[in-house]
């Protein structure tokens, strides 16, 4: 007998499970749920109201940041009076 179950699914199918940054590449690279790595672009961080930290990925999908995922972005982060600067591009972050 085949059974099937039809559910609606809520949220992102993806999460970012670490991040590192690519000394060859000089970009960061995303580890996605799936074991995927992918460019991360960290002009698509977004969060939401219960402070869940987002980033596009894999043509326009959002993908959600885990407790591990975000304790690896922040090691490469200092944190001033204006905000959040990358410490390998100083770029500065809006979070």
């Amino acid at each position: 007998m085949d059974e099937r179950v039809y559910f609606r699914a809520e949220g992102s199918p993806y999460f970012v499970e670490g991040v590192y940054f690519d000394e060859v590449g000089r970009s960061f690279k995303a580890v996605l749920n799936t074991g995927a790595e992918v460019a991360l672009d960290l002009s698509t961080l977004s969060g939401d109201a219960q402070s869940v930290l987002y980033a596009t990925v894999l043509d326009d999908d959002q993908a959600r940041f885990t407790p591990t995922a975000l304790q690896h972005l922040a090691s490469h982060l200092d944190e001033d009076e204006n905000g959040y600067r990358v410490r390998h591009t100083g770029e500065r972050l809006d979070l």
